[in-house]
């Protein structure tokens, strides 16, 4: 969270500075001894502008006429800049002549350093550094910013140019000796802050495999980011990781947005933000995503806009993560204590360097590892708050399973004793399933003997029925008369059981053809009987009477089934759906007459219905009846008759379980009207055992077709 002091108090002391000390002249500095470094911050003075054309030259004359400000600390601050940064600081060398000394820029980030002196003759040397720039350029393979002086004895002015997308550092002076001692011991300190880093990183991770708690894999990603991040600021990223990458070396908001980005998941996870506080939750989410935002900033090249964002935006995550963690404190959890004292931590850490940079403290070496420091400290209380916080599972854990091991001792005694009950009852149980054993042998004999006399009726009653079927079958039309009296016909003729209730007739009588289709109330053995009855009544009324009328026949069949079955004394109200056509081929004329069946025919590629009676033989008095209708047609035209009981239509589909329906039917009539009437048979059964399936067909199945014209019929005579 430094960067977001930094940003505060660059602003203040900008202007502070830029009010107090400008032309403000500043003493040279003394080069009295060459085993030491010099810290020359606070005798450098600067230039700020947005020309970037600006020569040399002009600089140099514009601090001669007292243009330059004196920075008056020993860190250098200028905050985010887009504007161009030119300093100035006076060497008084009068030691060292034999050895190399070396100028410093402590801006290891910087985009470009370039440093510009004089000789004698007034000629200017120019050498640039930065991150712009491959690390092979560099004169010394070191992360530090530094340049080489020239030899020169007495005072001498350098000028140095900066650009850099944020501008904090200290200007320092000393032999080449001197500095590779400092930077010896800066090496053994961050080797093993890097080397700490990478151990948590890995512990972390060895965890994270071990409990399967995401948490861990965060943390270990974070200390990865929070070593990257460390590396760019301290050059160490130049250095070893990414040498000759010049735009990764200038991508610092990149790693500062991941920083955050880590941090704000790992307080998620951690403190169970979502779970807790779900409206905070929401605050966080904003965070990560502006977070996101500054990361696609810096990707565009925007680096003062993107550093900008991210500073805003980890002052607002500073804030957020002290008041979750207090509350988190507040509610009991234990772990979040040592997670506050490791972030203020590193808050304060923070702080306390930017009190030294800007002067307000004495700026010290220690300074320089302030930050490393404050985050090892910090990686301290997180593991002790990441340990608590599986001691806790654990401890839960192992409470949760010494009260199952309680709990199963319980519910084993409670096993046992309902065991040695069980074995009583088992006991009792036994004793009296021996009784009931004899009881039902002895009842099983009975059922033997029962069913040997059931299968002997059964076997009497199937040779019955069998016969039943013989006796009607023996009374519906043969093949040659039906050939005789109907030359082109078929019929389609499916009981549901052994014997049908649907039964048809066909006989001549005075030189007309009396056709019926009749379907009797029931299927099976009483369906059979009605057949049989109708029937009857037909040879009686046709035959015998001579009746050739087909409302007639209609109106004779109802008095005699009424008769038969005495409906008035039983109130038996068992019927027959009938159908009859008379064919007279002497006229040419055939005349229709239905109750509860139509006549369906086919004349010239259309389908027409001629409607039967409504009302049922034999459930009607004949005072209740109404006139029956005919219907007479010539038998000049070709056409194709139909007529049916309802079985066909009435069976449900294993695939839609609907009704086929009459209209289909119809329809199916009209698509095979033109076939012969044996294929006519054999699509019309093909059809239904498709549509029935696996089902049970449902009722007695009837369908008769037939053509009769008057041409044909003198043909064949």
């Amino acid at each position: 969270m430094n960067c977001v002091y930094k940003f505060l108090w660059g602003i203040l002391l900008y202007f502070y500075l830029s009010t107090t000390l400008l032309g403000q002249e500043t003493a040279s500095v003394l080069l009295e001894h060459t085993d030491r470094v010099y810290a020359v911050g606070g005798n450098t003075t600067y230039f700020i502008t947005l020309d970037e054309g600006l020569e040399v030259s002009e600089v140099m004359r514009l601090h001669q006429q007292g243009q330059f400000i004196a920075s008056g600390t020993e860190y250098l601050n200028f905050g985010d800049q887009n504007a161009i940064v030119w300093c100035a600081v006076t060497l008084d060398k009068k030691v060292g002549n034999d050895q190399q000394w070396l100028l410093e820029v402590g801006a290891e980030h910087a985009e470009s350093i370039q440093l510009y002196y004089t000789d004698e003759k007034n000629a200017i040397y120019f050498e640039e550094l930065g991150l712009s720039k491959p690390f092979s350029h560099r004169a010394m393979p070191l992360a530090n910013m530094l340049f080489r002086l020239p030899g020169f004895q007495g005072e001498k002015t350098f000028f140095f140019r900066i650009k850099s997308d944020f501008l904090q550092f200290p200007v320092e002076v000393g032999t080449a000796t001197a500095f590779l001692e400092k930077q010896h011991r800066k090496d053994l300190f961050y080797g093993a802050f890097y080397g700490i880093l990478l151990f948590m990183a890995m512990y972390n991770m060895f965890l994270f495999f071990s409990t399967k708690e995401k948490i861990y894999a965060i943390y270990a990603v974070y200390c990865i980011v929070v070593g990257l991040f460390n590396a760019y600021l301290t050059g160490h990223g130049v250095e070893f990781l990414w040498p000759n990458n010049t735009w990764s070396a200038t991508k610092g908001s990149i790693l500062s947005a991941l920083h955050g980005i880590f941090t704000l998941v790992m307080v998620l996870y951690f403190l169970e933000i979502k779970k807790h506080l779900p409206s905070v939750y929401k605050l966080f989410l904003i965070c990560l995503a502006v977070f996101g935002l500054s990361m696609v900033i810096g990707l565009m090249g925007v680096k003062v806009v993107a550093s900008t964002i991210n500073q805003i935006n980890s002052f607002f995550l500073m804030v957020l993560v002290i008041y979750v963690s207090i509350y988190a404190i507040v509610k009991g959890y234990r772990p979040a204590m040592l997670f506050l004292i490791g972030w203020i931590t590193y808050m304060w850490s923070g702080m306390f360097f930017v009190f030294g940079t800007q002067g307000i403290i004495t700026y010290t070496g220690f300074h320089d590892y302030i930050l490393q420091v404050s985050f090892l400290v910090e990686l301290i209380f997180l593991s002790l708050a990441f340990g608590y916080k599986l001691n806790l599972y654990k401890s839960s854990s192992d409470r949760a399973q010494l009260q199952l091991i309680q709990s199963i001792k319980e519910k084993k005694a409670l096993v046992e004793q309902h065991n040695v009950h069980l074995q009583k009852e088992v006991a009792v149980q036994t004793e009296e399933l021996r009784s009931a054993n004899e009881e039902l042998s002895m009842i099983l004999d009975t059922v033997e003997q029962q069913k040997a006399l059931i299968e002997k009726k059964s076997k009497s009653l199937t040779e019955s029925i069998n016969y039943a079927k013989r006796i009607q079958s023996a009374i519906l039309p043969s093949q040659e008369r039906l050939k005789e009296y109907l030359p082109e016909h078929f019929v389609l003729y499916l009981p549901k059981d052994t014997v049908s209730g649907d039964f048809y007739w066909v006989r001549e009588v005075e030189g007309k053809v009396v056709v019926a289709v009749m379907d009797c109330t029931g299927h099976g053995i009483p369906g059979a009987f009605m057949s049989l009855i109708g029937n009857s009544l037909l040879r009686e009324i046709v035959l015998q009477g001579k009746e050739t009328r087909a409302a007639q026949i209609i109106y004779q069949l109802n008095r005699g089934v009424k008769e038969i079955l005495s409906v008035q004394e039983t109130g038996v109200l068992d019927g027959m759906d009938v159908s009859i056509c008379v064919i007279d081929p002497q006229e040419g004329v055939l005349t229709f007459s239905g109750a509860k069946q139509a006549l369906m025919y086919v004349e010239d590629g259309v389908l027409h219905v001629l409607k039967g009676n409504r009302f049922v033989v034999g459930s009607s008095n004949e005072a209740n009846i109404p006139p029956l209708k005919s219907y007479r047609m010539s038998l000049d035209k070709e056409r194709t008759y139909y007529l049916c009981s309802d079985g066909y239509a009435d069976q449900f589909g294993e695939v839609t379980n609907k009704k086929y329906f009459q209209k289909r039917l119809r329809e199916f009539f009209l698509l095979i009207h033109q076939d012969k009437m044996e294929l006519q048979q054999k699509k019309l059964y093909d059809n239904f055992q498709n549509w029935k399936g696996n089902l049970a067909q449902l009722d007695d199945l009837l369908v008769m077709g037939f053509r009769y014209t008057r041409k044909k019929i003198q043909e064949r005579e």
